[in-house]
């Protein structure tokens, strides 16, 4: 039994919003719903700094591994990929990995960790962080890595399924995707991840959707001399994806 405190409260509120826009749904046309989220967008990106250039990944695709899932992290990372298809792809990969999303539960960091991320492919320098990562209260932790400060490198998830109770697939779902958005760019204020505080998953997909066409269009001008093979170019700025979100 989940029980209520100031955690759920928010979580609650959250889905509270989110049914609320389903409901306007049905009472609205699509552009009216489409302008909502655009607006919820902007506002998101105006409480961010407004000098700060975002990281990106340097290809579309990127390799993901899962340690110690079940059925329901499984089914969440699934619909993540299908959600995010056309932005970037994720590849689960038996090789090197560039996404780890492991599954913990209490006493498992304290006593197995090491065991449990014997098989994965994560460089040996990231599974050294890993071991001695602090997790957040919520359940829910997220890390992202970077290249020279300028590319995104690598992402951890750890996700604590006990905090949601058995069979909890909205916030499960809450959590995997607000995560999997964090290390594959969505900005946050102050670059730190709390799932609970993100907007709701509609305005996060359009704002990954805008960055990644800056990212494409070759924003950052002065960085031109290290767009990717993919031809992404390197730190696109908060003007450009809120020109892009506005068109």
């Amino acid at each position: 039994m989940i029980k209520f405190g100031a955690r759920n409260f928010w979580f609650l509120l959250a889905v509270a919003s989110y049914l609320s826009l389903s409901m306007i749904a049905t009472g609205a046309s699509a552009e009216g719903i489409g302008q909502s989220v655009k607006g919820a967008s902007l506002r998101y990106l105006s409480h961010l700094d407004q000098g700060a250039k975002i990281l990106v990944w340097p290809s579309y695709t990127r390799t993901y591994e899962i340690i110690n899932a079940g059925p329901e992290i499984d089914g969440s990372v699934s619909e993540y990929r299908t959600n995010r298809d056309g932005i970037f792809d994720l590849v689960r990969t038996s090789g090197t990995t560039q996404i780890s999303i492991i599954s913990v539960s209490p006493g498992v960091f304290a006593n197995d960790i090491e065991k449990l991320l014997g098989n994965s492919k994560l460089l040996q320098g990231y599974k050294s962080f890993a071991y001695t990562a602090r997790l957040s209260g919520d359940g829910c932790t997220a890390y992202k890595f970077t290249s020279r400060k300028t590319w995104i490198s690598v992402g951890l998830v750890f996700v604590d399924k006990t905090k949601f109770g058995i069979g909890n697939k909205v916030e499960t779902n809450a959590c995997v995707f607000g995560a999997l958005d964090y290390v594959n760019g969505f900005p946050t204020k102050d670059t730190y991840f709390e799932y609970m505080s993100l907007p709701q998953e509609p305005v996060r997909k359009l704002i990954l959707e805008a960055i990644h066409r800056c990212a494409a269009d070759g924003d950052n001008r002065s960085r031109q001399d290290e767009i990717t093979k993919d031809g992404i170019t390197p730190l696109p700025s908060l003007g450009c994806v809120a020109a892009k979100i506005g068109q």
